[in-house]
């Protein structure tokens, strides 16, 4: 999928490539490919699900080993579903905090926060100086 967003603090527009592999195993060779050639990344983790907040570490470890260095900003997904939660606000925060992540909080379902994300995105990237194509 590609997502155009303009930027307005950084008065750009700037174009996703977005991969989504749901974090599992089976994709594993593939995303080593598409993390070569990423400039950010966002591991998005469900409220709902605890085996997916349990992976964050390891998909940061597998980022940071094909890419250095490139920004990576924590998603709290399915903030919609609070009755239903099994992560809470501290949880996030202490992992974001411990990883030296941004920590975003969103609802994909009721577009809560999203466009947010990828801006949140787009200026990590911009603060460490990187150099990517803008449009």
């Amino acid at each position: 999928m590609i997502k155009k967003k303009y930027v307005k603090s950084i008065d750009k527009e700037v174009e996703f490539m977005i991969w989504d592999t749901a974090g599992q195993e089976c994709y594993d060779a593939i995303t080593t490919r598409y993390y070569k050639g990423a400039s950010g990344a966002l591991i998005v983790f469900s409220v709902t699900d605890k085996d997916s907040f349990n992976s964050v570490k390891k998909w940061r470890d597998k980022i940071r080993s094909e890419c250095d260095s490139i920004p990576i900003v924590l998603v709290m997904n399915k903030i919609d579903m609070i009755n239903e939660a099994v992560i809470n606000d501290k949880e996030a925060m202490d992992l974001a905090v411990e990883l030296k992540m941004s920590l975003v909080k969103v609802s994909v379902k009721d577009n809560i926060m999203v466009d947010e994300t990828f801006e949140n995105l787009a200026i990590e990237f911009f603060k460490k100086g990187k150099l990517f194509d803008v449009k």
